[in-house]
């Protein structure tokens, strides 16, 4: 999963997390995905940081 794809699913993931809606009015995209966009986003972060990143914002 490149990292664009773990942000869309991240994203979808948070608006449909956050609608009051009943029923929701977002679709969940499947956990399996979410699973793997979480494993890719820490991995970016991991990144990030070790290239001297600023960890605190």
């Amino acid at each position: 999963m490149s990292i664009q794809e773990a942000i869309e699913i991240l994203t979808q993931y948070n608006l449909w997390r956050r609608d009051d809606n009943v029923p929701n009015s977002q679709e969940m995209p499947e956990p399996k995905k979410i699973g793997i966009a979480i494993d890719k986003a820490v991995e970016a972060m991991k990144w990030i940081i070790a290239l001297g990143g600023d960890a605190q914002r």
